[in-house]
C-alpha cells in the first residue's frame, strides 16, 4: 500500500478490507476491494437496498479497448447490450446476472463469459 501525499490518494494491490480516517473524522466503515485476474467481470454495488430506484451494472474487461460489444444476461437470457445496464425498477428476485464481451483480435476474434453474480436485496433496517 502506498500513499501519495499531495493528492493523498492510496494506490492498494491486494484484495481485502480497508477503512481510513482523516485528521477530523472517525474510522470509516470498511470497505472490501478484490483484485480479480478473470478477463471479464461484471460489477455491482454492494450493497443493494430494498427501494433502491435503480442499480448499475457494469461489464468490464481486462482490455478494454479491444471489446467490440458487450452483452448483459439474466439466468441466462439475455437483457441487453447497452453498457453500463441500469437496472430500474431494481428487481426484488435474487437473479444470477452475467455479461458477455466479444474481443477483437488480429487472428481469431473470441468471446468471454463473466462469472455469475447474484444481486442480493438488504433490508433497510
Amino acid at each position: 500500500m502506498s500513499l501519495n501525499k499531495e493528492s493523498e490518494e492510496i494506490r492498494i494491490e491486494k484484495t481485502g478490507y480497508y477503512k481510513c480516517k482523516t485528521r477530523r473524522s472517525s474510522l470509516s466503515e470498511p470497505v472490501y476491494v478484490e483484485f480479480s485476474t478473470d478477463w471479464l467481470i461484471l460489477q455491482a454495488p454492494y450493497p443493494v437496498f430494498e427501494g433502491d430506484k435503480e442499480v448499475a451494472l457494469r461489464c468490464r474487461g481486462r482490455e478494454e479497448a479491444s471489446i467490440t460489444e458487450k452483452t448483459f444476461y439474466k439466468d441466462e437470457l439475455k437483457i441487453s447490450s447497452t453498457s453500463p445496464f441500469i437496472l430500474n425498477p431494481v428487481p426484488r428476485d435474487n437473479g444470477k446476472y452475467h455479461c458477455t464481451a466479444k474481443k477483437r483480435d488480429w487472428i481469431i476474434p473470441s468471446k468471454e463469459t463473466s462469472k455469475p453474480l447474484t444481486i442480493q436485496l438488504q433490508g433497510n433496517g
